[in-house]
């Protein structure tokens, strides 16, 4: 029996962009930093079945069958029994963009609008530095710190 010929190349083509979820994973630990260790941030989440409303309706993709990403953005206070505050959640399919961005902390709606579509990995840097600076949300920090560090 003859051995099946490899039709794959020698290599993959490198990705043209980074998955949301690693610029999201390298910003978690800037909240540490900035609240001493006492507010951390982290991702959670993984795959999540697609629907139709999860796609460009001008797309060509086939929504059948597809899965997709969903990754949460939230605060834990350790100190405080580990609680939890979340911030954002995306959604997105295997091929990263657009993303849907929602907004979940108390005072979002400063922002405009509660859900963002993102079509880049340059547009949705720009909407977390964008939220990363709102006042609510350093608010939102500044009260998880200062509850987290009198206990």
């Amino acid at each position: 029996m003859t051995e099946a010929e490899n039709l794959w190349p020698a290599a993959l083509e490198p990705l043209e962009k980074r998955p949301p979820v690693v610029i999201l994973r390298e910003q978690a630990p800037f909240v540490g930093k900035l609240t001493k260790g006492i507010v951390h941030a982290r991702v959670t989440g993984g795959v999540q079945p697609l629907s139709h409303e999860d796609y460009d309706p001008h797309d060509d993709v086939p929504l059948k069958g597809h899965q997709g990403f969903l990754w949460q953005f939230e605060f834990v206070v350790p100190s405080l029994n580990n609680y939890l505050y979340d911030v954002f959640f995306i959604r997105h399919p295997v091929t990263l963009y657009p993303l849907t961005l929602g907004l979940e902390f108390q005072g979002s709606e400063t922002l405009g609008e509660k859900y963002l579509s993102l079509k880049s990995e340059e547009a949705f840097k720009l909407a977390l530095k964008r939220i990363f600076a709102t006042k609510e949300l350093h608010r939102v920090i500044h009260i998880l710190r200062e509850q987290g560090s009198g206990v």
